[in-house]
């Protein structure tokens, strides 16, 4: 069972991190959730760097994990993309690519042929396969009314744990439920933006981080569906 320990001195030194007790005037856990749900469904802009590394433990098998670095980018009111990849070989990367601008929509995964079209949700879905649906947690936070599902912000039995620093950056710390699954989420308390997020779901254990920006410029560079010539055609 995963049960993230709350040290019990007031400031304990971990790698990356450093833990501070909330004071009592402190926000709350629903409050925290309902101002990070704001800052994502209303910024202008959005762009990260992420990685989900998934730890699989089957029952009487050896565990084994996998690791998909992934990168969203956002400008309202039309622009949107997304990319993961997933290690094959070596040096080998299966790619997927999820793109928007205006009406149209694209999607684009080097294991299936051609250049996919549809709605953004039915895109990302497809995407879903890499990361097992944790590539969907900040696209539904900053479109919410556009793609519909159940939501971190939504944490059922939400409680307010001890804060925490991540890369130097103090966070509060939020544990609770998402449908059948243990989440604690580390919120960075300057921005509201989601710094880490450890899931824990039968047999596997997950920890996605991410590097976020708001409300500045997006390169276009980041915003092109760029798969290779051939397919892009």
């Amino acid at each position: 069972v995963f049960d993230p320990p709350v040290p019990e001195p007031a400031s304990v030194e971990l790698p990356g991190r450093r833990l501070h007790r909330p004071g009592p005037d402190d926000l709350d856990a629903p409050r925290i959730l309902q101002q990070m749900g704001k800052v994502y469904a209303q910024c202008k802009t959005y762009r990260d760097s992420a990685a989900v590394r998934i730890v699989f433990r089957p029952e009487g098998e050896r565990k084994w994990t996998k690791r998909v670095p992934f990168t969203t980018a956002l400008v309202r009111p039309d622009r949107f993309r997304y990319e993961c990849k997933e290690r094959r070989g070596e040096e080998e990367f299966d790619r997927c690519l999820v793109w928007r601008k205006g009406e149209e929509v694209r999607s684009w995964w080097d294991v299936l042929p051609g250049i996919g079209e549809g709605s953004l949700s039915s895109a990302l879905a497809r995407a879903g396969a890499l990361t097992l649906g944790w590539d969907r947690t900040i696209p539904d936070l900053l479109l919410p009314e556009e793609l519909p599902g159940v939501r971190v912000t939504n944490l059922t039995d939400a409680v307010r744990m001890q804060d925490e620093e991540v890369d130097g950056s103090p966070c509060f710390v939020v544990q609770g439920r998402h449908l059948a699954e243990s989440l604690t989420l580390w919120i960075d308390q300057a921005s509201f933006l989601l710094r880490r997020i450890d899931s824990v779901f039968d047999s596997s254990e997950t920890t996605t981080t991410y590097e976020p920006v708001v409300d500045e410029e997006i390169p276009e560079s980041l915003l092109v569906f760029d798969p290779p010539a051939a397919e892009g055609r």
